[in-house]
């Protein structure tokens, strides 16, 4: 990465190079690397799936999991369980109309199944890993 020069802008921000001393006429601003983690996300795949009156896979394990986000896109309350059979007003309740859930780091990268009332409802979601 290239140092940057010392650059004013009309709104008054500086940028300053990497290498200075520190002091108010040579400011030391340190370069920023980006770095490859282990928390990134290299692929995503966009899901929907209709949740039933019965416990409802939604993910199977995924070991690379970094994120999931999950959507209750339907009219009645959706629960979440992970790693376990779904059953009605246990788990993790999604709100109707919106209500959502982030798995994020630190990630659950096991099973994870719904369960609704009446069933046919939709639950939609985002998943990423990194391989």
């Amino acid at each position: 990465m290239a140092n940057f020069q010392d650059i004013k802008a009309q709104t008054g921000i500086k940028f300053f190079k990497s290498s200075g001393t520190g002091s108010d006429s040579d400011p030391f601003v340190p370069e920023i690397n980006a770095i490859t983690t282990a928390n990134e996300v290299s692929s995503i795949n966009n899901f929907n799936v209709t949740i039933g009156t019965s416990s409802t896979e939604v993910r199977a394990a995924n070991t690379n999991r970094k994120l999931l986000i999950l959507i209750n896109d339907s009219d009645e309350n959706i629960y979440i369980a992970l790693g376990q059979t779904a059953t009605l007003n246990n788990g993790i309740r999604l709100n109707k109309n919106g209500g959502s859930l982030i798995l994020n780091d630190p990630k659950y990268t096991g099973v994870i199944n719904a369960i609704c009332s009446s069933g046919s409802k939709k639950l939609v979601g985002i998943e990423g890993w990194h391989k």
